[in-house]
């Protein structure tokens, strides 16, 4: 097994990483040396206005609100709902 000596792997690697950040700091010394411009910036007034917006759908509708009707007697069944498919239904 052959060993390296440490002068001869750490002198290459320590030369790179100064030339690394050397590069660094000069780069980010002209970046500041550079006066700052203003962005422009474009503003519109806001306007109220009226569309008439139209989504077809296809398929099975159902209504926000539904109530199951049941009943919670044993051996009962419901016979008639008095309303109409489509209908509207309104608490009296």
């Amino acid at each position: 097994m052959k060993v390296l000596n440490h002068e001869v792997v750490l002198s290459p690697l320590a030369c790179f990483l100064c030339f690394v950040f050397g590069v660094n700091a000069a780069l980010a010394n002209e970046e500041q040396d550079e006066p700052h411009t203003a962005k422009t910036v474009t503003t519109v007034t806001v306007e109220r206005l009226k569309t008439d917006l139209t989504l077809p759908f296809n398929g099975l509708f159902v209504p926000r609100e539904e109530v199951a009707v049941g009943t919670s007697l044993s051996d009962e069944r419901i016979v008639n709902v008095v309303a109409e498919v489509g209908g509207h239904v309104a608490k009296r």
